[in-house]
């Protein structure tokens, strides 16, 4: 709370001291929710009267195994902490029926990136699918995005797909360690077009 640090500084307005007051630590501590099962996470929500960027979100982890050089949220959510394939299908299934609305976002730094997310797509298709509700992964990766996943984002209806190769030339993406090549990124963008995404 930054009412509980008085700062000064050097002429050269540089950080002299930051003094803690009404019994605040001198040094603050990360605190981190170890286990994403055990969490609180909302099964209602208010319903805006508006159009937004996502409906549903559901949270299936938080931090990410790539190391960008420029994502300051991949360093801060560190370590990378998943929620079950379990958790994820019963507070979806309660979010979906709490609010009516017909898409669930499967949220995270780089959702394809969870451990066992083909399981967790079909088993979630098998609750949506017949309710036509749409799944969507935001912000995939380019370097896994395959026909299989295609497939299982095409079963209701398609939804937009992004992708962020992050710099437009193979030196930038080395220097800031992406690590995606310009082979990658042509091989997604032609799977995405032959399962029926418009280019």
């Amino acid at each position: 709370m930054p009412s509980f640090y008085v700062d000064s500084y050097n002429p050269d307005g540089t950080l002299r001291e930051l003094r803690p007051i009404n019994s605040a630590p001198e040094k603050v501590k990360k605190s981190v929710v170890s286990d994403m099962n055990k969490a609180f996470y909302p099964s209602e929500f208010v319903v805006p009267l508006i159009d937004i960027v996502h409906e549903a979100v559901e949270e299936i982890f938080r931090g990410c195994i790539r190391g960008c050089r420029f994502c300051q949220t991949g360093f801060i959510y560190r370590p990378i902490r998943e929620k079950s394939v379990d958790v994820i299908c019963e507070q979806s299934r309660k979010l979906l029926e709490s609010t009516g609305y017909d898409e669930l976002s499967l949220c995270s730094l780089s959702p394809s990136d969870h451990s066992n997310v083909d399981n967790m797509l079909n088993t979630l298709l098998k609750q949506t699918e017949k309710e036509k509700i749409n799944l969507s992964l935001p912000s995939l990766r380019v370097d896994n995005f395959s026909d299989e996943l295609a497939d299982k984002l095409n079963k209701v209806r398609r939804s937009g797909l992004t992708f962020a190769p992050e710099a437009g030339t193979q030196r930038l993406r080395d220097v800031i360690n992406k690590n995606v090549t310009e082979e990658e990124v042509i091989r997604t963008c032609n799977t995405a077009f032959s399962n029926g995404w418009p280019p």
